[in-house]
């Protein structure tokens, strides 16, 4: 996820939004205002996340098909959600991302959550968009 998109001028508002005014993880892309820490897995994470906060990525999707669209995540709470929008055209509704009990319960607690099965997609390089809201860790 520390893999966004990059652009020699700000990123601000065209590559990301975060609410931050720097990267409070310190690691990795720190002229950026992503959040980005070390993970407990081996490189980096995205922390801290916030409502309204979003992140894009240049993807090349391979052929016209429907695809599944998953994270890995760790959460310190139940009140994250996530939506992917492709190409300016949301895919995806806004999933909760669950926490407790065989879900994550903490940030070193990493877990798979599929947010979208049989997405439609056609082929060529586009934008992937991610959404956050409620509250994430």
């Amino acid at each position: 996820a520390e893999n966004f998109d990059y652009s020699p001028v700000s990123g601000v508002d065209r590559i990301y939004h975060d609410l931050s005014s720097s990267n409070s993880g310190g690691v990795y892309r720190t002229d950026e205002s992503v959040d980005i820490t070390t993970c407990s897995e081996g490189g980096y994470a995205l922390t801290d996340i916030q409502e309204g906060e979003w992140i894009t990525y240049t993807v090349n999707v391979p052929s016209n098909g429907t695809y599944d669209i998953g994270i890995r995540y760790a959460s310190t709470n139940a009140n994250g959600k996530i939506k992917f929008n492709f190409s300016g055209l949301d895919v995806t509704s806004e999933v909760t991302v669950p926490f407790g009990g065989v879900n994550s319960t903490g940030l070193t607690d990493w877990k798979d959550l599929k947010v979208g099965t049989a997405i439609p997609l056609e082929k060529g390089v586009q934008a992937m968009k991610v959404l956050f809201s409620g509250s994430h860790a």
